[in-house]
This record gives C-alpha cells, structure tokens and sequence, in this order.
C-alpha cells in the first residue's frame, strides 16, 4: 500500500521487494495506489508487477475543503484520513485475496489500514509495517516517559493491529529500537532487521570498468539544495580544491529546489574560474543514463544531514564508486564503519573539502576500495538474499 507511488518508486524498496518476491519466490504481487503517472517502469524494471488503482473520490472534496480553509494544507491527518476512505472500497473488495499485507512508515495511515485489514481482511493475514525511518525522526531518541498520552494510545492500535512484521533498514535504529524506544520495545519480538539493496542480478549492474578507467568524475545525485541532501556542502568543499584538482569535475543530477536556484547561481558568479568543472544535468528521465554516470565516476559526494536508507549508496558502490559521506547511521553501514568509505560529521565543511583533497590525489587507495566496496555490497545487500530471509519469515508466520 503505497498511495503516492511515482515510477522512480519502483527502483527502490517500494516496487523491488514485491517484484522479487514475484520473480523468485511465486508471489502474485501488487502495488495499491493513485494513478499518479506514467509507469514505464512496469515493462522495462518490474516486469510482472502490477498496480491497483486507487479511485479519487473523497480526495477532490480535500482539495475543495484547502481553497475555503487553507491552512489545512499542513494537516497530515486529514489528507491521510482521506486518503484512507478513497482507499476502503478496493480493500474490501479485494480483502479476502491478500495474503500479505505490506504498509509503509508508521502513522496515522498505516494504522488505519492495518486495523481495516485486521478486522476485514483474512484471518490468517500477514501485516508487515516497514518503517523506513530516517534517522533523525522523532522515534529514534523516543518519548521517555512511558505514560505519556500518545504512547498509550499508540501501544493501544499497535496491540489492536497485532503486525506480524515489523522491519527497520539500519541495524543502529534497529538497536535502539528493541532496547530503548518506549513503544517498539514492546513488541521487539515481532521487530525485524531487514536492509534494503539492489539487485545483484540485473545485468545492467555489471561493470568491466577498472577503477583507473573511470573519469575523474565527483557525482553529486539527489534533490539538489534540499536541505536534506546538503548539496552546498559539496559545492563549496569542491569549490575550496577544484583549482588545484584542474582535471576533476563536479557532476550535479536531480531537480533542484526552485529556492535554491538563486544560491546555485550566485555560487558559480562567485566561483567563475571553475565554473567549467561544474556540471549540472538536472533530472534524466533514462534510468539508463543515471546508471551510466554511476559507472563512468569515481566517488560519490553524499553529504546528507539525514536518510532513511539512501539507495544512491547501494548504486553507487555496485559500480566501484568511492563514497565520502556524512557519519549517519545507512552511510556507517553500507561503508563497513567507513572501512570502506570516507565519512564526515554531519554539516562539516572543513572535514569534506579535506578528505575529499585527500582522495582526488590517492588513487591507489582508493582502486582497493572501490573493489572491496563493491564485494561488500553484493554480499551483505542483495535484494535476492534479503527476500529469501523476508519469505521465509513471512512463511513462517502464516504457519
């Protein structure tokens, strides 16, 4: 159930997990949602997938309902209430076919469907709640006090739902979790660790490319200027080397926010003698493209203030890519401990543009780490493995 799904979404843990599932292990697996676009996807990355259509009927009265009260443009619970009612009908019509359930992020959505489909759906159902928490949301450092009003009620529905499955992407959320969250300790013996990853087998994964062979290329892929991706971080850590580094460029992909146009702009009037070792290529529709860039480029500039996961490093890393990131848990991880990576304190300018001065000139170094980055990840994150282990626990907990 994933009512805002784009076609990027089915790349990643959202259109990946039920495909493999299908392809591997027989599953007849959908994806519930709004008809938000075109999904070539479908053929060309998940073949088999399919998409059932929520209908929009009560989520036009919520756009009526914005242009008389507009501040309710910041209410999550009635757009996800909403989104709940236009939902009903296809859940009850399809309610004694689903075997497994799969819900995103824990809210005030995720708890309606569940208590929906635990009290319409079948008996023996599975729900599975995947987190997919960022690592500075609020359930990381918790609400202490355990008598707390929203605690009390969260344990209620969670009880009342009864998930058989609850999975966390990072095995440090995944601790905290189980050992210190008021309210996902309490039902830590349904709480799974299961990463995200990439499909090892796809064959457009493979790379002959030596790391020596690539082009002297910092890649940079995001929302760029969301103050999550920190993408002026990068900017100005490349801009403090790049005329003594003359043969590297800094390559920029994804949107950018419409406000940080103006500062984009502003930095290369300000940075004019390197501005021809910028480049910005926007958003490329070709997944293909993307992958492309991937292969040809050296190291990936990640300085993220947050992420849930970031699939960036997982593509990235398959390709032999160096990773310089921020120290959050996902980039602690996918690096071995940064073992196999270069990681700064969120925010540090100085740190960045230092270790990044550093691996522009150690070439040896990082041949051995590009090597050892790509090993890692065909290891511990590949999407087949880790839907065998889900299978078997979802097989496990029908029995």
């Amino acid at each position: 159930f994933f009512p805002d799904l784009k076609n990027i979404h089915l790349t990643k843990d959202v259109g990946m997990i039920p495909y493999i599932l299908q392809r591997n292990h027989h599953y007849e697996s959908y994806i519930i949602s709004y008809n938000n676009e075109d999904y070539p996807y479908l053929k060309t990355e998940t073949p088999g997938l399919h998409i059932l259509f929520i209908r929009r009927k009560f989520i036009n009265f919520r756009e009526l309902l914005l242009k008389y009260f507009p501040y309710l443009e910041r209410n999550v619970y009635l757009k996800e209430f909403i989104i709940f009612l236009d939902s009903v009908d296809i859940f009850l019509k399809n309610r004694r076919e689903i075997d497994v359930l799969q819900l995103y992020h824990f809210g005030f959505q995720s708890l309606l469907v569940g208590l929906l489909y635990r009290f319409f759906g079948k008996k023996n159902g599975i729900l599975y709640l995947k987190l997919d928490l960022d690592s500075n949301s609020p359930y990381k450092t918790g609400i202490s006090n355990k008598k707390h009003a929203k605690i009390k009620i969260q344990t209620f529905l969670m009880k009342l739902i009864s998930y058989d499955l609850i999975s966390i992407e990072t095995k440090t959320l995944y601790t905290f979790l189980r050992d210190h969250n008021v309210l996902f300790q309490k039902f830590k013996n349904n709480l799974y660790y299961i990463p995200n990853g990439i499909d090892v087998l796809d064959k457009k994964y493979a790379s002959d490319i030596e790391f020596n062979n690539k082009e002297n290329i910092i890649l940079h892929i995001g929302r760029l200027g969301s103050y999550q991706k920190g993408t002026e971080i990068i900017l100005n850590s490349f801009a403090n080397i790049a005329e003594k580094n003359p043969k590297w460029k800094l390559v920029l992909i994804g949107k950018m926010e419409d406000a940080f146009q103006g500062y984009f702009n502003q930095y290369l009037a300000e940075h004019a003698e390197i501005q021809n070792s910028i480049e910005y290529l926007g958003y490329l529709e070709s997944r293909d493209s993307v992958l492309d860039y991937y292969r040809k480029s050296k190291i990936l500039g990640f300085p993220s203030r947050h992420e849930s996961f970031g699939l960036v490093l997982l593509e990235a890393g398959i390709f032999g890519m160096v990773v310089l990131g921020s120290d959050i848990p996902s980039t602690r991880e996918i690096t071995n401990n940064g073992e196999l990576g270069y990681l700064c304190p969120i925010n540090n300018i100085d740190c960045f543009e230092s270790k990044l001065d550093f691996l522009l000139s150690n070439t040896y170094k990082n041949e051995i780490q590009s090597f050892q980055m790509k090993k890692f990840i065909m290891d511990n994150y590949d999407w087949n493995e880790i839907c065998n282990d889900l299978n078997t626990t979802i097989q496990s907990k029908i029995n």
